[in-house]
C-alpha cells in the first residue's frame, strides 16, 4: 500500500509503483477528488487501475459525477475497516458494480 499525502503527486506515485486499487477521498486539498480520477482515468498506464471513491457526498448528484468521472465504486463515510477491505477485494477481483 502507498498513501500520498499530497493529492498533486498521485498521478507520479501511480505510475511509479501501479497500484491494484486506488482509494481517493472526493474531499482532497489542492485538488478535487473527482478532478483527480478524470485525471487519472485519461492515462492510459492507470485507466484500468479500479478506483474506489470515498467520501461524506450523500446525493445522487454525488454519485452520477462519480461515475461519470470515472470512479468504480462510491463508499460514503463512516465505514468500517471490513466494509472498505469487502470493496477493495470487490473491485480488485472485478465484482465491484457502482452503487
Amino acid at each position: 500500500m502507498i498513501g500520498v499525502l499530497d493529492p498533486r503527486m498521485a498521478e507520479l506515485a501511480m505510475l511509479k509503483h501501479l497500484p491494484d486499487v486506488a482509494i481517493i477521498d472526493l474531499r482532497l486539498p489542492h485538488i478535487d477528488g473527482l478532478k483527480l480520477i478524470t485525471l487519472l482515468r485519461r492515462r492510459s498506464e492507470l485507466s484500468a487501475v479500479p478506483i474506489i471513491a470515498v467520501t461524506v457526498l450523500v446525493d445522487e448528484y454525488d454519485k452520477q459525477s462519480c461515475l461519470l468521472a470515472g470512479a468504480d465504486m462510491y463508499v460514503t463515510k463512516p465505514f468500517s475497516r471490513a466494509e472498505l477491505l469487502a470493496h477493495i477485494q470487490q473491485v480488485a477481483t472485478g465484482r465491484g458494480s457502482f452503487a
